[in-house]
């Protein structure tokens, strides 16, 4: 297929990150679940690790906090943890009105938060951020929203996803509930950066524990947990030719043509389609026909052996092909989206 306007960027999106709202998860042999929408602390908190930036994050108070990659949310010289090492927690309110992504806070919030832990499952085509918290209350309530949120410490919580919960559910006072949030990253994204990405919290073992990741030449290394370790910065847009579909396994485009020039990377919020999107796009100009299939995104970090490594975080193909004019440049890109 040709590309019929060369102005237009040509992006491959990746499979959006969903996830679901599961209450009574642990007493209920199949329990309900309802769809959540990722909202823009998420994405900017994405963007801030990729691009090894600070980005401005919105507390429940609407106020504004810094996100800075290699410590999560921090006031003067203290560090707290960031988005990798718990704490998740979730909360609830009684809206069941429909999305806003731009919102920071629950449309109708009932009281603080119920603390979470998580963990992943792996499994052939998909990864999964799994989150289990159990709370009691000291007054009966409706469930109209759930929200997850990511707990700063000492400085508050800010608002990842949040669920329509419809019709509502209810809560008596002083019982015990067991709920659950499942995050779940599709083949697209692969299963090395949900490792790196939730396991990149400030503190810990930064010489000789982290996560096992395949870098981009195949060879299994293990990278650093500590945040600014994990995620170095570096990240780059590699387009190819081959178009067979993403596995959360890919390591690497499977059939290189090059990397970008003059790359940018941004969050878009779209408030049409309610999605918020991490976009990174750059330039290339072909010397002969090329057929585009395949667009990924790789980033760098530093493995236990103090060496700098590269691998992917996600890829997006294109079915069918395009064909690329040689001497024509084409702005590529690749879209992160949260659902």
């Amino acid at each position: 297929m040709k590309w019929s306007d060369h102005h237009k960027p040509i992006i491959g999106y990746v499979k959006p990150l969903y996830g679901f709202y599961k209450p009574d998860e642990a007493s209920l042999p199949k329990p309900k679940a309802f769809l959540n929408k990722g909202y823009r602390n998420l994405a900017y908190i994405i963007h801030s690790y990729l691009t090894r930036t600070e980005q401005t994050v919105i507390k429940t108070d609407g106020a504004s906090k810094t996100y800075r990659w290699w410590r999560g949310v921090g006031e003067g010289s203290e560090y707290w943890r960031g988005l990798g090492l718990p704490p998740f927690n979730i909360g609830f309110g009684g809206s069941s009105a429909p999305h806003d992504v731009t919102r920071y806070q629950l449309i109708s919030p009932y009281f603080d938060t119920a603390p979470a832990f998580h963990y992943l499952v792996e499994e052939t085509d998909r990864t999964i951020v799994r989150i289990y918290s159990r709370y009691a209350a000291g007054i009966g309530f409706e469930i109209g929203e759930a929200g997850l949120y990511y707990f700063g410490w000492g400085t508050g919580r800010y608002l990842l996803a949040r669920a329509i919960v419809s019709p509502a559910i209810s809560r008596s006072p002083a019982t015990v509930y067991e709920d659950g949030w499942d995050l779940i990253f599709p083949a697209g994204w692969t299963r090395w950066f949900v490792r790196v990405f939730f396991a990149a919290y400030d503190g810990g073992s930064t010489t000789n524990v982290g996560e096992a990741v395949r870098r981009t030449d195949g060879t299994t290394i293990v990278i650093r947990n500590h945040a600014d370790h994990a995620f170095r910065g570096e990240a780059d847009v590699v387009i190819g030719r081959d178009n067979t579909p993403p596995t959360p396994e890919d390591f690497r485009v499977r059939n290189p043509i090059a990397s970008l020039s003059s790359q940018a990377q941004s969050v878009e919020i779209d408030t049409t389609f309610q999605e918020c999107r991490v976009v990174r796009t750059g330039t290339y100009t072909p010397s002969t026909t090329e057929t585009l299939g395949e667009v990924g995104l790789t980033t760098r970090g530093i493995g236990t052996d103090g060496a700098t490594h590269t691998y992917l975080v996600a890829r997006a193909v294109f079915d069918p092909p395009i064909t690329l004019e040689a001497g024509v440049t084409y702005t590529i890109g690749i879209a992160l989206r949260l659902g």
